[in-house]
């Protein structure tokens, strides 16, 4: 195998073992934590732009892979006169699939890697603007005088009535329930 290939296939192993780290049950605290570290450090920077810059000459050789093995195979009137023409031949097509299936591997890889690193970023951030809106909602409704309890319990309501249901369809549905025990 050839060095590009090799170093393809060390980044196809990096990248399970990422992907393998992304989606192992640690705590919420804990993967947020190293989450927002490898997003928002310094220091990781430069590897992001390492990841996709070999992300693109992964591409390029699997262009090239691919041009092998599908648009230009290797035929036995390239290796005429050459002893073993027959397994010459089988092993050139053999090494383009190999190197086609490679490289293809480690794009299904990295793209499934990056989208769900971004996925999980995406999560985080979104949870996190989140608990800051519902904290500046739990200031706010804290010194509000108790006229506007009344619209607080109304939105409650609406809220309940969104989630679970009206409070009037759950009392029909109860008597429904009562209705089929007695039955």
């Amino acid at each position: 195998m050839s060095i590009q290939y090799t170093l393809a296939f060390v980044c196809l192993v990096i990248e399970v073992i990422a992907f393998v780290l992304l989606s192992l049950p640690f705590g919420h605290k804990q993967k947020a934590q190293a989450i927002n570290f490898v997003s928002t450090s310094p220091a990781f920077k430069p590897v992001r732009t390492l990841i996709m810059v070999v992300g693109f000459l992964i591409l390029i050789l699997f262009f090239d892979a691919l041009n092998r093995a599908v648009l230009n195979p290797p035929s036995k009137v390239d290796l005429q006169g050459q002893p073993f023409t027959e397994h010459a031949v089988n092993s050139k097509k053999f090494f383009a699939q190999r190197n086609l299936y490679l490289t293809g591997s480690t794009l299904l890889m990295f793209y499934a890697t990056t989208q769900y690193y971004s996925l999980m970023l995406f999560h985080l951030r979104t949870k996190a603007e989140l608990e800051a809106k519902l904290k500046v909602q739990q200031r706010a409704t804290e010194g509000t005088p108790k006229r506007e309890g009344v619209a607080r319990s109304a939105e409650a309501e609406a809220v309940t009535t969104i989630v679970g249901g009206s409070p009037a369809r759950r009392g029909e549905e109860i008597e429904l329930e009562g209705l089929r025990k007695r039955s």
